[in-house]
């Protein structure tokens, strides 16, 4: 019995001993004067509403809690709602997100059941980390449906305050395009405190997932997410160190667009430009035709691509495409101009030139009757020619591989004065080399295109 007495007084004892160590006053220092608090009674049916009008008049709410103490930890955590508007003109991305941020204040405890929230016009009169969005070009604060900024501030027993806030915030994403449009780009919210150094504020994230989430229904029109990341960072700068919290997102872009609209459309302008290599050679209209459509259509679909980029000093991979398409298709037209003048050379007007040409020449040095080129002369003749010494007519000539075709009853010589070889035969014969070198040249370029940039990148 005497045992059981002992135990209950020891019992009773330290219970009384913790209430008292408990209600101990607290100490903050505010413009050099130590100011007192303790932890405010309040009955289970008092108003709550009479301590938060107490929190809000007492203007030494407005300093961090414990200024000579350790620093305050304030704990952050976003959750996005939506991702959208990435550009790569202007290098940025908004985000609307609920930014949260959790830390304790002593000065705040009491002893009721539930917690207080207050309206966010309040938030003056406590304070409040003044975090910003280091690398945000604008921030606005959304509107509740009764014309107040969305935000939220509550307060429990414990003292430990929770401050939300829905934001849209643009912020810059400096991309690297020169993979573009089979790209990856790493795209950032960097959150760092404006005015409280690390000896004053510890930044950090909120322990676990729920320091970064991100809304399921969130899609990206041509991304894809494929990691999200975030690490806590002191930022070092003449006023001193700073902590920050970044998180960092991994986005793939999605090649389904640019493969409908540029990829597949000069891929058919490319063939489409072959054709003319199954064309007559006298077919000068449509091969000219087709080759000049072809190259225009290629240049007007590849200034509309490059409009959707920022003016960069560097070559993209849509811009090694539509170069090289280009090139194909002028290699075309190149082509042809090559056939047609060897097929001209050799039957249209630069054979009666040549003809003009070698006849004048033969005259002038004095050539004898047998030197003269046969369409120089027009025929054969019994008279003679410049003073020389006639000859008999020969017999008319008939079709051999020396270059000679029967004409009626006369023999018409046609040959080459340099190599000797048809020339209509060796643009026929361009033609049909280019109608497989061109293909099976593509072929080879788009392996290794495709190789190159579909590879993953080693860093």
């Amino acid at each position: 019995m005497y045992c059981v007495r002992c135990i209950i007084f020891l019992w009773v004892f330290s219970a009384v001993m913790c209430n008292e160590a408990s209600d101990e006053p607290l100490e903050t220092i505010t413009n050099g004067k130590v100011v007192s608090y303790e932890t405010r009674k309040v009955p289970e049916d008092a108003d709550l509403s009479k301590l938060l009008i107490e929190f809000l008049d007492d203007p030494n709410f407005s300093v961090r809690p414990d200024v000579k103490g350790p620093p305050v930890t304030v704990r952050c955590g976003l959750y996005i709602c939506s991702f959208d508007s990435i550009s790569e003109t202007s290098m940025d991305y908004s985000v609307t997100m609920y930014v949260r941020q959790v830390w304790n204040d002593t000065r705040l405890r009491f002893n009721a059941t539930n917690a207080i929230v207050i309206n966010g016009s309040h938030k003056n009169n406590i304070w409040v980390p003044d975090l910003f969005f280091t690398n945000a070009k604008d921030t606005s604060v959304h509107m509740s449906t009764s014309t107040k900024e969305s935000m939220l501030l509550r307060i429990t027993p414990e003292g430990e305050v929770l401050y939300t806030i829905r934001l849209g915030v643009i912020l810059s994403c400096h991309m690297s395009l020169e993979k573009f449009p089979m790209d990856r780009q790493e795209c950032s919210i960097d959150i760092e405190s404006f005015s409280y150094a690390t000896n004053d504020l510890d930044l950090t994230w909120l322990p676990g997932q729920s320091a970064v989430e991100i809304d399921k229904s969130v899609r990206l029109p041509q991304y894809r997410i494929e990691d999200i990341s975030w690490r806590q960072e002191i930022g070092e700068y003449f006023t001193g160190d700073f902590g920050q919290v970044k998180v960092r997102f991994s986005l793939v872009r999605q090649i389904g667009f640019y493969v409908l609209q540029a990829y597949i459309p000069s891929t058919l302008l490319v063939v489409l430009s072959w054709l003319a290599l199954w064309m007559e050679i006298t077919s000068a209209p449509a091969r000219v035709s087709l080759g000049i459509t072809t190259v225009l259509a290629l240049v007007t679909q590849g200034t509309w691509i490059r409009g959707q980029l920022p003016k960069i000093a560097y070559v993209t991979a849509i811009d090694v495409w539509l170069v090289s398409c280009q090139v194909f298709v002028f290699a075309t037209l190149i082509e042809f101009a090559l056939v047609y003048y060897m097929h001209a050379y050799e039957q249209g007007q630069y054979s009666l030139q040549r003809a003009k040409r070698a006849s004048r020449k033969a005259l002038k040095s004095g050539m004898k009757q047998t030197e003269i080129p046969p369409w120089a002369k027009g025929g054969f003749s019994d008279g003679p020619v410049n003073g020389t010494t006639p000859f008999r007519e020969r017999k008319p000539l008939t079709r051999r591989d020396s270059g000679c075709e029967e004409v009626g009853s006369r023999a018409t010589v046609r040959f080459n004065v340099t190599t000797g070889k048809d020339f209509v035969d060796r643009a026929i014969m361009t033609d049909h080399i280019c109608r497989v070198f061109f293909p099976l040249a593509f072929i080879i370029f788009n392996i290794v295109y495709w190789y190159k940039y579909l590879a993953p990148d080693k860093n």
